[in-house]
């Protein structure tokens, strides 16, 4: 019984200290992006985006320089130690580890990919 008790209690330590089970919206800084398409491949492109993810209120925005960040409703599902998010209707789905040091955003737009690498905290 003693051993249980530590199991579950270390379990919800680690829920309790993960990014993701935090009320706070999470800002992901992206390190690596590409974009894709059929006719050149794929190329690198810059990093002058980030995002912010906020489980709470289920909704994920992609922020840009002076245009600001623009927020989006969000299906945000658990899967292991990952939250899947997708923003039904735009092409996008993401998917953040729960301590926050593994982002990845895919994009579509017309028949191009952006496939974007970071972390969030």
């Amino acid at each position: 019984m003693r051993h249980l008790i530590l199991v579950i209690a270390l379990s919800l330590l680690a829920v309790a200290n993960s990014a993701v089970a935090s009320a706070e919206p999470l800002s992901c800084t992206i390190f690596k992006k590409f974009h894709c398409d059929a006719t050149s491949g794929c190329k690198r492109g810059p990093n002058a985006r980030w995002n912010v993810v906020d489980p709470e209120r289920q909704t994920f925005s992609r922020c840009e320089g002076n245009f600001g960040c623009e927020d989006r409703q969000a299906q945000m599902t658990r899967s292991g130690n990952f939250l899947n998010i997708e923003v039904p209707g735009d092409g996008l789905v993401a998917k953040l580890s729960d301590d926050g040091s593994q982002f990845i955003e895919i994009v579509t737009l017309g028949s191009a990919v952006h496939v974007s690498f970071g972390s969030c905290q």
